[in-house]
C-alpha cells in the first residue's frame, strides 16, 4: 500500500536532507594497525534478505565531481546475481556482460592491440561486491567513524569467500562455548588489516617488476566476548543497508543503463585518438629478502599492541589453509564509491582510482 503524503522525499536534495553515509572505504595505514569491527546480523522488515551479508554483482558508470574526483555515479544490480529473480540465461540477457565478453575477444583475437575493445571490457564488465554490515569498534584510519554503524565491501570475490569461510567456522565453535560473533551481546570482534605489500609481476621473465598493492592481510577474531550495549533495535533506524545495496534490477532498467552510458558514447570513441595504455604500474625497488609469514607478524605485534593482543592467533590455522590469489589483474581494482561518501572518506583507495582511470581516460 502506498502512503500519501505533501512532504518532499527524505532524501531529496530539495529537502534539505542527504543519503546518511553508511559506507567505509578500507585503506592501509602506516602503523600496520587493524580495523575492529563487531558484526552485525540483522533481517530487514520486508524479510526478503535472509543472509548477514549481502552477495552481489554490479556494473558502474564513472563519472567526476565538480573537483574532478573520479567517482562512481551510477550502478546497476547485475543479472547473475543470486537474489534478482530472473528466468533464462542471465548473462545472454545483460548486455553489459555481453557486450564485455565480446570485446574480450575482440581484443584478445587482435593480440592484446586492440585498445578500443580492451576499454570497452574493462567499463562494462561486471564487479563483485560482498558487502558486510558491522558496528565499528576501531577505525586505525578515521575516527569519526567509530561507534557507528557502517557496512565495508569486498571488492574480490576470493576475500569475501575467505571471510565468509572464517565466519561459519567461528560461529560453530563459538556457539558451543557459549558466545558468539554477531550483534553486541557477550560476542567477540572481527578484525581486519590492509596494507601495502610487493607483488612480482612477470617473475622470471625480462621485464620482470615488483610492484605496491592493496591487499587485504589479516582476518582475525577476537578471544574475550563482550557487551556493546550501544547495538540495539534503535540503532537500525536510519541504517538503510537494505535500500541502498539489497538492489534488484530488472532486465529493462539494465538495457536502460546500457543504452544511458554505453549504446553511444562507446560506439563512437574516435580511432585515431587511441593511445596504448601502459599495463605495468610504476615499479618500486625489488627486493630479495623473503616477506615475513602472517603468524611472524602478528606475534611480533601482540607483544607491542594492546589491540592485536585479542586476536585469536589460532585463526591462522585455518587461514593457512584457504589458497590466496597470486596475481591481480588490473580490471580487479575497478572498486565501488557511493557518491555521497567521497567528503568523509576522500583518501580511500584513491590513488589506485585515478591511477586506473587516467589509463582509461588516455584512450580516448
Amino acid at each position: 500500500m502506498s502512503l500519501l503524503c505533501d512532504d518532499l522525499p527524505a532524501y531529496s536534495k530539495s529537502s534539505g536532507r542527504t543519503k546518511p553515509m553508511i559506507t567505509m572505504f578500507l585503506k592501509p595505514n602506516e602503523e600496520r594497525k587493524f580495523y575492529r569491527f563487531r558484526l552485525i546480523n540483522f533481517r530487514p522488515e520486508n524479510g526478503k534478505r535472509d543472509d548477514a551479508f549481502i552477495q552481489r554483482w554490479v556494473h558502474t558508470h564513472w563519472g567526476k565531481t565538480d573537483k574532478g574526483i573520479n567517482i562512481v555515479d551510477d550502478t546497476v544490480t547485475c543479472l547473475v546475481t543470486r537474489y534478482v529473480e530472473f528466468y533464462g540465461n542471465r548473462k545472454d540477457s545483460c548486455p553489459m556482460c555481453r557486450h564485455a565478453e565480446e570485446n574480450f575477444a575482440i581484443w584478445k583475437n587482435s593480440g592484446w592491440r586492440d585498445k578500443i575493445a580492451m576499454k570497452k571490457n574493462f567499463v562494462m564488465k561486471r564487479q563483485f561486491q560482498g558487502i558486510v554490515p558491522v558496528y565499528v569498534v576501531e577505525d586505525p584510519n578515521n575516527e569519526k567513524n567509530v561507534g557507528k554503524l557502517k557496512c565495508f565491501i569486498f571488492d574480490k570475490q576470493e576475500d569475501f569467500e575467505k571471510f565468509e569461510k572464517l565466519v561459519h567456522s567461528y560461529h560453530d565453535a563459538r556457539k558451543k562455548l557459549g558466545y558468539g560473533v554477531f550483534n553486541g551481546q557477550n560476542a567477540v570482534d572481527f578484525y581486519l588489516r590492509m596494507e601495502k605489500v610487493p607483488e612480482v609481476r612477470h617473475p622470471g621473465e625480462p621485464n620482470e617488476t615488483t610492484v605496491e598493492v592493496r591487499k587485504i592481510t589479516k582476518m582475525a577474531f577476537g578471544k574475550t566476548p563482550y557487551d556493546i550495549p550501544d547495538i540495539k533495535d534503535e540503532l537500525f533506524a536510519d541504517f538503510n543497508f537494505d535500500e541502498q545495496y539489497y538492489v534488484e534490477n530488472t532486465p529493462e532498467e539494465i538495457e536502460a543503463f546500457y543504452r544511458k552510458h554505453y549504446s553511444v558514447a562507446m560506439d563512437n570513441i574516435p580511432k585515431e585518438n587511441i593511445d596504448v595504455l601502459d599495463e605495468d604500474p610504476v615499479p618500486v625497488q625489488n627486493t630479495n629478502k623473503p616477506e615475513p609469514s602472517g603468524k611472524e607478524i602478528l606475534k611480533n605485534e601482540i607483544a607491542s599492541d594492546p589491540v592485536a593482543s585479542d586476536v585469536d592467533v589460532d585463526s591462522d590455522d585455518l587461514l593457512d589453509k584457504i589458497e590466496t590469489e597470486k596475481t591481480v589483474k588490473l580490471e580487479d581494482s575497478l572498486c565501488d564509491l557511493e557518491g555521497d561518501d567521497h567528503e568523509e572518506d576522500s583518501g580511500s583507495n584513491r590513488d589506485d582510482i585515478d591511477s586506473l582511470m587516467k589509463d582509461l581516460d588516455d584512450l580516448t
